[in-house]
């Protein structure tokens, strides 16, 4: 049985997406999703889904799943600092089997909160800052984020080891990665 995580998965849309395809899968999120999970797990007939309520730089991912096949996270990575990000990345790929698979994406430079991020023009490696209060209201995101290009995030999970197959930019603005650990 393919083993995945879902990283700042929230409710668990792709968690659930991915039980239901036959995966076993690890949803951490900051908020607590185990009566959520607990009640997908009944209707599936099957315990699919674990749920862990923290902040995944906290987590050592190694001792909550056996060695991951598939690993996503959608838009949460722009919520950590670069250097974090990228000792996190080198966990998850020296936990990944060969073959295993990364789907991720952050918060991306291009989007329309983007465009008036005050940390713009700042290395990638730099920039930690909230975006515009305006913005801030809008899209409902009060933390500090860094805000990536799509080859920006590719370089990272490139150079934490996996090999990326595709990079790409939404019609938002948000970069996209698909990757593998050959």
């Amino acid at each position: 049985m393919p083993v995945a995580v879902d990283i700042g998965g929230g409710h668990g849309a792709q968690a659930r997406r991915m039980a239901r395809a036959g995966a076993s899968a690890l949803l951490i999120d900051l908020t607590d999703q185990q009566a959520s999970a607990e009640d997908f797990n009944r209707e599936l007939g099957r315990s699919a889904i674990r749920s862990f309520k923290g902040d995944v730089r906290d987590i050592d991912v190694r001792t909550l799943c056996p060695p991951l096949d598939v690993i996503y996270s959608q838009r949460m990575m722009g919520c950590i600092r670069y250097a974090e990000l990228r000792d996190l990345l080198k966990v998850l790929f020296e936990h990944a089997n060969p073959g295993a698979r990364c789907f991720l994406s952050a918060s991306g430079l291009e989007t329309e909160f983007g465009l008036t991020y005050p940390h713009r023009d700042l290395p990638v490696a730099e920039r930690w800052a909230s975006i515009t209060p305006e913005m801030a209201e809008k899209h409902q995101m009060y933390a500090p984020e860094c805000l990536y290009r799509d080859l920006e995030l590719a370089e990272l999970v490139a150079a934490c080891g996996f090999t990326v197959l595709r990079a790409w930019q939404s019609t938002f603005g948000t970069p996209k990665v698909i990757a593998e650990k050959l």
